[in-house]
């Protein structure tokens, strides 16, 4: 996790691929973004831009960044891009 926490860091912005699972988050996307998040309110996304890239055609992949969107990963950020 500190390696995780020290890539997002160092990083400008934020892409998120947001593989679709059950019109939802893949729990080791979710996982990865909780534990990178912590400890609140240190979070190291916070501030930088953010997008979220889905490959999941139609509804579903609209669905899954909701989904994302939802689960409170982007409290911080100004402005959240997304693309399915």
């Amino acid at each position: 996790m500190e390696r995780l926490r020290k890539q997002v860091r160092d990083a400008d912005a934020i892409l998120f691929g947001n593989p679709e699972y059950n019109y939802s988050v893949s729990a080791p996307l979710k996982n990865a973004i909780d534990w990178a998040s912590r400890p609140m309110p240190k979070n190291e996304r916070g501030g930088k831009p953010a997008a979220i890239l889905s490959v999941a055609g139609g509804f579903s992949g609209i669905l899954g960044q909701s989904a994302l969107r939802q689960s409170g990963a982007f409290p911080h950020e100004p402005g959240c891009l997304s693309s399915s």
